[in-house]
């Protein structure tokens, strides 16, 4: 009949290499445990992070120009806007009709 060889192991060598062997799982979890805690603060981070701040308001229209000079600086201001013939024509009438003295 066969028989299985005795083991010579003591019992301070198994409980050493039981102690041995969860040193080794806690430090494995522990690895494990820090990258998984790393990866789940960066996704929170990229889920809950807050938005970008506004963009600056745009700048201000600039000042409209000053009234039309009479004296020095009239040649930097833009020309007026020109006026149609016949509306020119319409007050030149008036003004020639309205000035009459009578007598």
């Amino acid at each position: 009949m066969f028989s299985f060889p005795k083991l010579s192991f003591s019992f301070s060598f198994l409980c050493c290499y039981r102690c041995l062997l969860l040193i080794l799982l806690l430090i494995l979890f522990l690895l494990l445990l820090h990258h998984f805690m790393s990866l789940i603060h960066l996704v929170f981070l990229l889920v809950f992070a807050s938005p970008p701040p506004f963009p600056p308001p745009p700048p201000p229209p600039p000042p409209p120009p000053p009234p039309l000079l009479k004296c020095f600086g009239a040649h930097l201001l833009p020309p007026p806007p020109a006026t149609s013939p016949s509306s020119f024509f319409n007050l030149f009438v008036t003004f020639m009709t309205s000035n009459r003295k009578t007598s």
